[in-house]
């Protein structure tokens, strides 16, 4: 079962992937986590074009 404090987050999940998520997700196995990764540095590298972008979402900048 969820814990309490992921009960929004869940919610809202459940709602934005709802076409796929009770195929892919079983929110009654314990060992199910809810796992949040915030971004805070990034390299977006285009080899084609010869563009290298590193991205700051920190400050939502980008170089």
């Amino acid at each position: 079962m969820c814990d309490e404090k992921n009960a929004e987050m869940m919610t809202k999940l459940r709602k934005i992937f709802a076409e796929w998520y009770y195929e892919a997700n079983n929110d009654e196995d314990p060992n199910t986590c809810l796992l949040r990764i915030r971004l805070t540095k990034g390299l977006w590298n285009d080899a084609h074009k010869g563009i290298r972008t590193e991205i700051d979402f920190v400050n939502k900048t980008v170089n």
